[in-house]
């Protein structure tokens, strides 16, 4: 069962999807719980971003969502993830109601582990102004089973298993290798979240 870290904000919210496996079983999840979320996709304007528009777009109109589409005409070069991530945060800050991303427990081993390696200890926050991550707490085997046991549809970024990008050459050479040396690790992050959302 999926896992809610606080509350699901009452009155309109918003629900940051891209179509993968991870929002489009949050997607399916709120609306199986009678939430009716406004959907927001940002378009990076990368190989796969109108693929996916397409995908999202498509989905919203069957299931009868709200769908804004926020896009950019800037293909970096270089430093590209924090770059897109931040054209994504500034879309979201357009709005003035709360948006939820579908970040999971793996993201945030990710997240430790690459702040680790720079020399400080970092997990996503629960908030960052009027965004929530309600989901930290779910691996993201969670997400594909809800998908799979549901017939949730979701497409696939062929991206996410290049290593070319820095979070992707932790996700599938080091993570791995942590966990064999530290199977208890997603525990150990875990209770640095929990803490983290007590204070």
């Amino acid at each position: 069962m999926i896992k809610v870290l606080g509350d699901i904000p009452k009155g309109e919210f918003g629900l940051a999807c891209s179509g993968g496996v991870d929002s489009m079983a949050i997607l399916d999840f709120l609306i199986n719980g009678r939430y009716n979320p406004h959907v927001l996709y940002f378009n990076h304007n990368t190989e796969h971003g109108d693929e996916a528009e397409e995908f999202i777009t498509n989905y919203c109109k069957e299931k009868r969502l709200k769908l804004t589409i926020g896009r950019t005409d800037l293909k970096p070069t270089s430093n590209k993830e924090k770059i897109w991530s931040d054209l994504r945060y500034e879309f979201f800050t357009k709005f003035d109601f709360p948006i939820m991303t579908c970040h999971h427990l793996d993201d945030v081993v990710e997240t430790y582990i690459f702040s680790m390696l720079r020399g400080f200890q970092s997990v996503i926050p629960y908030r960052r102004e009027n965004v929530i991550r309600p989901f930290l707490l779910n691996e993201k085997s969670e997400f594909e089973n809800w998908c799979k046991r549901k017939n949730v549809p979701f497409i696939q970024d062929e991206s996410n298993f290049s290593v070319d990008h820095s979070r992707n050459r932790i996700r599938h050479k080091i993570v791995p290798e942590a966990l064999i040396v530290n199977p208890g690790l997603k525990t150990v992050v875990k209770k640095i979240v929990k803490k983290q959302n007590n204070k």
